[in-house]
């Protein structure tokens, strides 16, 4: 688990997993509905990469298996008016 990804419990047991990055970054929404008594969790970070220079959102960010620098790209919500994607 890893800190983009928040754990729902609900009577000691894991019923869901949210990505906060696809709510954030794709406004991807999870059908979940809290009640009394849930708990999220939230992972500590890991595979963190540091995305700066000319890109609109500069930040550390992290990434699972299976992503690429374009997925990097999205976070950072692309280039800048001064990017060269020919120079990454």
């Amino acid at each position: 688990m890893n800190i983009k990804d928040f754990k729902l419990f609900r009577d000691k047991k894991e019923i869901s997993t949210i990505d906060l990055y696809d709510l954030l970054v794709y406004g991807k929404t999870a059908e979940i509905n809290l009640k009394g008594g849930d708990s999220l969790v939230v992972g500590g970070s890991s595979n963190l990469v540091s995305f700066y220079g000319n890109v609109n959102r500069p930040a550390n960010y992290e990434i699972k298996d299976g992503e690429s620098i374009r997925d990097l790209l999205d976070f950072s919500l692309g280039v800048d008016q001064y990017g060269d994607m020919n120079n990454i």
